[in-house]
């Protein structure tokens, strides 16, 4: 491959030094989501301490009625026996004893009571709050996976960029390996590109890289991958097909891109390249074979 003239690197350049802006903005709000996350574990700690020191308490509180409630038929019997062993006095006083260990029970219900209440209360603050911590889980999971999207992802076409590419390349090599399954390679590059962005000028020069990637993943199945290779070249991964196949989807992409008028520029050719990766074979090798195919 020959290299990039200095116009395409400087907008490579451009293009990488916005991609990082867009990473390091996403890596600040996930760090302060990462923080919202930890400060609600910690409230969610102290809440369950809360809960449980609750139900504690309010069970010693309900055996202690209960013990007290239960007393009751005795004392009362007691107080027969007595009213009948003894005067008018001593009766009045057992029933004063009686009627102030009413009153204590009352209380004792009525302090089990608020503690009912506050247990629901709390019940339902730990349910919304776990609600929110898995919220915010879920969040965290979305910005780390929309942050490791934009890592590799060319910020102009959409396409995969060149780091990803070689990333998913890695892995279906792997796969290949491991389940001797076939894989392809088809490189295209457009066709007197430099002429474009010279004559209407860069903004419609991507313009038509966008397009053109477009009228590809129209035509790419849904386990294909296209990447921005660099400039105007464009790669595409195609598992599972043999060298035969993968030619006849670069000639559909071909015929597709030939036949779209474009803003001002009108038809836009691409020159395409196909090779089929050899089990054991050095990526190096693919590459410059499917290159030398291109050209």
């Amino acid at each position: 491959m020959w290299p990039l003239a200095k116009k395409d690197e400087d907008q490579i350049k451009s293009e990488n030094l916005t991609l990082r802006k867009r990473v390091r903005s996403e890596q600040a709000e996930l760090e302060q989501v990462r923080g919202e996350l930890k400060r609600v574990r910690r409230d969610l700690e102290q809440l369950r301490t809360v809960y449980i020191s609750t139900m504690e308490h309010a069970t010693v509180l309900e055996n202690e009625l209960y013990l007290r409630l239960s007393e009751n038929p005795e004392k009362k019997s007691l107080q027969v026996k007595r009213e009948k062993k003894t005067g008018p006095d001593e009766a009045s006083r057992i029933q004063i004893e009686l009627a102030e260990q009413v009153e204590v029970n009352m209380e004792l219900r009525r302090e089990l009571d608020n503690l009912a209440s506050r247990m629901k209360e709390l019940k339902t603050l730990y349910i919304n709050t776990v609600e929110h911590s898995t919220n915010i889980e879920n969040e965290l999971d979305e910005k780390y996976k929309e942050v490791e999207q934009l890592s590799i992802t060319d910020v102009l076409t959409g396409a995969v960029n060149r780091a990803g590419f070689e990333r998913a390349l890695s892995r279906h090599i792997v796969h290949q390996e491991e389940k001797s399954v076939r894989l392809s390679l088809v490189m295209f590059d457009i066709d007197h590109f430099k002429e474009i962005n010279d004559r209407y000028g860069h903004d419609i020069g991507d313009r038509v890289l966008k397009k053109i990637v477009d009228i590809a993943e129209d035509e790419i199945r849904g386990d294909d991958i296209i990447a921005r290779w660099g400039g105007e070249e464009f790669v595409i991964i195609v598992p599972a097909v043999t060298a035969e196949d993968a030619v006849s989807l670069a000639e559909r992409i071909r015929s597709s891109m030939e036949k779209f008028e474009h803003e001002k520029v009108g038809k836009v050719t691409c020159s395409f390249g196909v090779s089929e990766v050899k089990p054991g074979e050095v990526i190096k090798e693919v590459f410059k074979r499917v290159d030398s195919a291109l050209y």
